[in-house]
């Protein structure tokens, strides 16, 4: 056994001194981690993008809104049966809107408008609302439906409600206007006022020129020239006045298109 002596200085200790022997640059304590300071935001972005890719994959692949079953209400021709039905098999969500219901509405012209409803989860409903008649238009020899708002939707063979006969014979096509609404209000009102109040039995009505003018054509082959840009009203009375006083010289029209002047012949 060695001794090493030892001549460094000496340190003299008092009594009850206490001796630390710890060494500060070893014997440090880890500092505590503050409970916020650790993000959690990729931890949430990933959960979010989990549950809309989830979310995603319900509504659009996994095929739990596929349509399964399409109900048609309303009288639908072929065209538009065969476009429906193609439908079969498709997202719910993915069909229907504005610009489908326009485009079958074409398919049809019969067909006032279309509206589609979808019944979650896979049942699709297509409500057809038909045009309803309210003269019947002749051009070319072909006589056409037409409705309130004057657009042709059907040929027919016979005529329905009053008859008003293009004589330029211009071409219709189904589903595109013929004539505007307010020269459909003046012929409707002209057809049930004029046999009210005088003795003169309408035929049909006829379009010469433009739709600025209207010619009633009677039964006994007697015609009425009214103006449609006027009111009825006093072009009507006027043409009684004089029909009722000069009905016996009265051979083939009565003009009442001038204010305040009356022609006949």
């Amino acid at each position: 056994m060695k001794f090493i002596h030892y001549s460094g200085p000496k340190h003299r200790f008092k009594k009850g001194q206490r001796i630390d022997y710890k060494k500060p640059k070893i014997d440090l304590q880890t500092p505590k981690i503050p409970a916020g300071s650790i993000s959690l935001v990729p931890l949430k972005i990933i959960l979010i993008g989990a549950v809309l890719f989830g979310l995603y994959y319900w509504l659009f692949i996994s095929g739990f809104f596929n349509i399964k079953e399409i109900v048609i209400d309303g009288d639908a021709g072929d065209e538009i049966k065969t476009e429906v039905t193609a439908l079969r098999g498709q997202n719910i969500f993915l069909v229907g809107g504005k610009d489908t219901e326009k485009s079958l509405q074409q398919k049809q012209p019969g067909i006032k408008k279309i509206k589609i409803i979808r019944g979650i989860p896979d049942t699709l409903k297509v409500e057809l609302y038909e045009r309803d008649s309210a003269l019947t238009w002749e051009s070319g020899g072909k006589k056409y439906l037409v409705d309130s708002i004057g657009v042709p939707f059907k040929e027919v063979d016979k005529a329905k409600h009053f008859l008003i006969v293009d004589t330029n014979n211009l071409p219709v096509a189904l589903g595109t206007q013929v004539v505007d609404e307010d020269f459909i209000t003046f012929v409707e009102y002209a057809e049930q006022e004029i046999p009210l109040k005088i003795d003169f039995k309408i035929d049909h009505f006829e379009i010469i020129e433009t739709t600025y003018q209207v010619l009633v054509v009677g039964e006994d082959k007697k015609k009425i020239l009214f103006s449609t840009m006027r009111q009825l009203t006093p072009q009507l009375d006027a043409f009684k006045k004089v029909y009722d006083e000069k009905r016996g010289e009265i051979q083939e029209y009565v003009d009442t298109r001038v204010e305040g002047l009356v022609y006949y012949k």
